[in-house]
């Protein structure tokens, strides 16, 4: 991280014995292996959790703010991110953009010539420049297209 800068911010929730997200600060190396370099088990997942949980990740890099950031669509860490680190481009996760797909798919065959009331729709094209290639194209992320 302190040559290059670009990591992933994700969160787990209710996946351990504790049934709180544990947030995991990753990136890929050279040889594209994931390499985990921070994690935090938090009591919740609002905006104030996730400032404190990044502001704690800036003191243990000795205030190296990230380049690039890739993350899910967790609202409350896309906010954290852009108070805390406004500098770094954002990114969602390839990997949940695709989970969602399916949702999507359905809708349009619900009423396929209506999408624009769907709330998944119009969510997810507010979101366009954080996830669409042709916003991202001039952006470099290491390789890192998921948070996990």
């Amino acid at each position: 991280f302190q040559y290059f800068g670009h990591v992933a911010f994700d969160s787990t929730y209710k996946k351990n014995k504790y049934n709180k997200p544990l947030v995991i600060f990753s990136r890929k190396n050279h040889h594209s292996q994931t390499v985990i370099f921070g994690c935090s088990v938090v009591s919740d997942e609002t905006i104030e959790t996730y400032k404190w949980v990044l502001q704690t990740f800036l003191d243990a890099m000795c205030n190296k703010q990230p380049k690039s950031i890739v993350t899910d669509v967790d609202g409350a860490m896309r906010e954290a991110i852009k108070q805390v680190f406004p500098n770094a481009t954002h990114r969602l996760c390839g990997w949940h953009l695709q989970k969602n797909v399916c949702g999507f798919k359905i809708a349009m065959y619900v009423d396929k010539h209506q999408v624009e009331d769907n709330n998944w729709v119009s969510e997810v094209y507010r979101k366009r420049l954080v996830w669409a290639h042709a916003y991202l194209r001039d952006k470099f992320f290491a390789g890192i297209r998921t948070t996990s």
